[in-house]
């Protein structure tokens, strides 16, 4: 390799890199002082090396390699101081030692040279006395915190003490507690068991009695109820007897009404002809009194006798059907109250002969139609013969 080359090469910084963090107050807190004195007497030799070494007979790949070792070295270093591996040391020392073989087999005049073996003792008796140093900084710290521990562990163990006391206290309150407490709950026990004892014993009288009023007062309900059954037979009966009787009552009200309306119609007819004939024979004295005008208003009024006639005789047909449906109605609502005190077997034969009296026998309205047409030919006999009698005057 060239000169230039070899003055430009990283392996000088490599090497000032590794001892400055040796150096530092981290890495010798932490690191061995033999591994110290080891990595700084290697780049110590390494340095003298290459100042008595001839660069142009040094292969470029030689001095990479060495290179690349010290770096190795100086990331095993850091690895160490942030996990405090120890296997990292190790490894470190690995590759110093590789790069030794390569540095060893570096061209040199054989001349003296600028190794002061010396000086590297004075500096490995200041690392050791440095160490010593920290060692005994660190031995009194350690001391320092031992007696507060000491200290605070005499206080813990007073305090442990204390309570360890009031434990015991705290354990003798609670056992007389415990003991109050179970006196006291056995005799809140023995006086709820006789309280629940005295309780039952009274409830049981009472529900007794309770029973006994309850059977009692179920027994009169019963007493009334069938009573009251008997009386609702009875008044199912009456009930039934007004149902049976009621559709008569219906019948005999709508024969009232229809009779009512044809007495009405009657009524207003023979006013009408009672009207006529009084207006016909009205100033029958008088001279110019038309005896002829008069004897046709008397006929044409005789005709109104018919319908007349007629209503009056619907009058009665309805008026005797409404007296006959009251009779029936009156008879059948009459017949359950007389009735109901006797034996069922003398009510069923009496019913028996009822129904073969009121039931399937018809009853005949008889109508005097003769009579009726016999009265209405005479009256307008007897009209016809006054008329004549007047005309012959």
């Amino acid at each position: 390799m060239t000169t230039s080359e070899f003055q430009t090469h990283s392996i000088f910084k490599k090497i000032e890199q590794l001892l400055n963090r040796i150096d530092e107050k981290e890495v010798r807190e932490k690191l061995e002082v033999d591994k110290i004195d080891f990595f700084r007497t290697a780049c110590q030799f390494l340095i003298d090396r290459l100042k008595v070494t001839i660069p142009t007979l040094i292969p470029i790949s030689e001095l990479n390699a060495v290179s690349t070792e010290f770096e190795n070295a100086l990331i095993q270093i850091n690895n160490f101081i942030g996990n405090k591996n120890a296997g990292h040391i190790t490894n470190a020392v690995n590759n110093i030692n590789s790069a030794l073989v390569y540095i060893k087999n570096l061209p040199i005049p054989y001349s003296k040279g600028d190794l002061d073996f010396s000086k590297i003792v004075s500096q490995f008796q200041k690392t050791v006395e440095d160490k010593l140093i920290q060692t005994e900084n660190q031995k009194i710290e350690i001391e320092s915190k031992i007696e507060n521990l000491k200290n605070d562990l005499e206080a813990k163990q007073t305090e442990l003490n204390q309570l360890t006391t009031k434990i015991s206290n705290k354990e003798k309150e609670l056992e007389t507690i415990s003991s109050n407490f179970q006196t006291q709950f056995d005799t809140a026990n023995a006086n709820f068991t006789k309280l629940v004892s005295d309780d039952r014993t009274e409830f049981r009288k009472e529900i007794d009695a309770d029973r006994k009023q309850i059977k009692d007062d179920t027994d009169g309900i019963i007493k009334d109820l069938e009573r009251k059954l008997n009386d609702a037979n009875k008044l199912v009966n009456v009930i039934g007897n007004v149902g049976v009787t009621g559709n008569y009552q219906i019948i005999a009200n709508e024969h009232k009404i229809t009779a009512d309306n044809w007495r009405k119609i009657a009524i207003m007819f023979m006013c009408i002809l009672s009207g006529l004939l009084i207006f016909s024979i009205w100033k029958i004295g008088d001279i110019d009194y038309d005896w002829h005008k008069a004897i046709i208003r008397i006929i044409a009024s005789a005709i109104l006798i018919y319908p007349a006639t007629y209503a009056s005789k619907e009058s009665g047909k309805h008026r005797k059907l409404e007296n006959l449906n009251r009779k029936l109605e009156l008879e059948l609502s009459s017949i359950s109250p007389f009735i109901e005190i006797l034996d069922e077997a003398k009510k069923q034969e009496i019913k028996a002969k009822l129904v073969e009296k009121y039931f399937g026998n018809n009853y005949i309205v008889t109508e005097d139609n003769v009579s009726n047409d016999n009265i209405s030919v005479n009256m307008l006999e007897t009209i016809v013969k006054l008329v004549t009698g007047i005309m012959k005057k």
